[in-house]
């Protein structure tokens, strides 16, 4: 049986780096795997991928949240 959740906090900064620029918007929907973040051309730092499918209900400075559909 695999567990996914119905709702993800993806934080934009991961350890080490500058934080993630979003590629999304609010209420965008987005499919497990697609690109929701990038880093700036020459830093350090992480893309961030939809861990869930779903819809963007919150984006930030800090995070970017999804809701299952």
């Amino acid at each position: 049986m695999n567990y996914e959740p119905s709702e993800v906090k993806l934080k934009l900064k991961q350890a080490v780096g500058e934080p993630s620029i979003p590629t999304v918007s609010l209420r965008d929907r987005v499919s497990k795997g697609d690109v929701i973040a990038k880093i700036r051309d020459g830093k350090l730092g992480s893309t961030i991928h939809a861990s869930i499918s779903g819809v963007v209900v919150d984006v930030n400075n800090d995070f970017i949240r999804i809701i299952k559909n």
